[in-house]
């Protein structure tokens, strides 16, 4: 007798996209879900990339519609949100003080923005 299982079938948003993009370990993070909303929370400045393939959402940037940049991060890093052509609306805290060179740079798409 064989047992077969069924493939495993991975969906099309899973948990690895998510982690860490803050200056220091473990302060800032993000996580992309279904809807193409890339939230960026945590306590601190986000990371200071040399180029967007650094980025760790770099893979995904097809897929972002939306960013949210919530209360407590303090600055966006530089390439953030390069190339996300798709990007239509973006969010951004208060708590934001400083945004990095080219974090928008051919975001073509993007026609809402609300700081604060």
């Amino acid at each position: 007798l064989v047992v077969l299982s069924p493939p495993k079938i991975k969906p099309p948003f899973s948990s690895e996209k998510s982690g860490f993009c803050g200056a220091e370990e473990n302060t800032v993070s993000w996580s992309l879900d279904e809807n193409g909303v890339l939230e960026i929370a945590g306590q601190g400045a986000m990371n200071e990339w040399q180029n967007e393939e650094e980025v760790p959402w770099n893979g995904y940037r097809d897929q972002i519609t939306e960013v949210r940049i919530e209360e407590g991060v303090t600055s966006i890093g530089p390439y953030a949100f390069a190339d996300c052509e798709n990007l239509v609306k973006l969010d951004i805290a208060d708590s934001v003080q400083t945004i990095g060179a080219f974090a928008y740079f051919n975001c073509s798409g993007l026609s809402t923005l609300t700081i604060g």
